[in-house]
């Protein structure tokens, strides 16, 4: 009578013991083919499955026992969180995203851009470390620049593509024309110089010259010293002409 071959197989031990608790049990009957079922490395670096194998047949006798070595590569994780906040014609300086595997390198597209931003640039080869290049908002509001990022290493099978949003401030711009001149006691009423963004507010730093129309600056008492030190000099110059002009030193008194 013809007798089927017969094998038995058992998982005995991994190198790395990520892959504890993922072996599939022993073969206890016997099965023409060897095969593992499904095997998970949570890790971060290869893993393997030990396999003790006997082969059996009714034919001979003697059994055989032979091992079988399943290497189990990880899962590649990785991203990286939005950047602070940019003024426009700023970049991102280069920043290494986070990922479970050394050695991990990344590539982006170029960015999708929100209206008024422009710069940018992407990378097509790998390199371990995520940049933008100068970025520029001509708008008067933040604009986005989204950038679509894969991760790659050799070490794991699958690739991780994860997206950064550089948010881009625009930049202020802001003028006033003269005013019409007005007459000693007069002002100037209440009026809103040109701004490229909303809520722009001012503050009036006035400049020495101003201080003889009483203008106060917001630093405080600059008018004042300004005033004082005129009048310091005033009085050292009426002093010198008394006593070298006139010849009389109690003419100063």
């Amino acid at each position: 009578m013809h007798q089927q071959p017969i094998s038995q197989v058992q998982p005995t031990d991994a190198t790395n013991d990520e892959c504890r608790n993922q072996w599939w049990g022993s073969q206890a009957t016997g099965v023409a083919q060897f095969s593992t079922g499904a095997l998970t490395n949570s890790g971060a670096a290869n893993g393997t499955a030990t396999y003790t194998v006997t082969a059996t047949n009714a034919a001979a006798c003697n059994t055989v026992t032979f091992t079988v070595v399943v290497t189990i590569q990880p899962t590649l994780t990785a991203s990286l969180a939005n950047p602070a906040t940019i003024c426009s014609g700023a970049s991102v300086a280069a920043v290494a995203p986070t990922a479970n595997i050394a050695g991990t390198t990344y590539t982006w597209t170029l960015p999708t851009m929100s209206a008024g931003i422009s710069g940018g640039a992407a990378q097509a080869t790998g390199v371990a470390t995520f940049s933008t290049g100068a970025l520029t908002n001509s708008g008067a509001a933040n604009g986005t620049a989204t950038y679509t990022v894969t991760a790659t290493n050799a070490a794991a099978c699958n690739t991780v593509t994860f997206t950064v949003v550089v948010t881009i401030q625009p930049t202020l711009t802001a003028s006033l024309a003269n005013p019409a001149t007005i007459c000693s006691g007069a002002s100037v009423a209440a009026v809103a110089p040109t701004a490229n963004i909303a809520g722009t507010t001012y503050t009036l730093d006035a400049a020495n010259d101003e201080c003889r129309n009483q203008w106060w600056s917001s630093t405080g008492n600059r008018c004042s010293n300004f005033l004082n030190r005129s009048l310091d000099k005033l009085r050292s110059s009426q002093r010198h002409s008394y006593l070298y002009g006139n010849g009389d030193e109690c003419s100063s008194m």
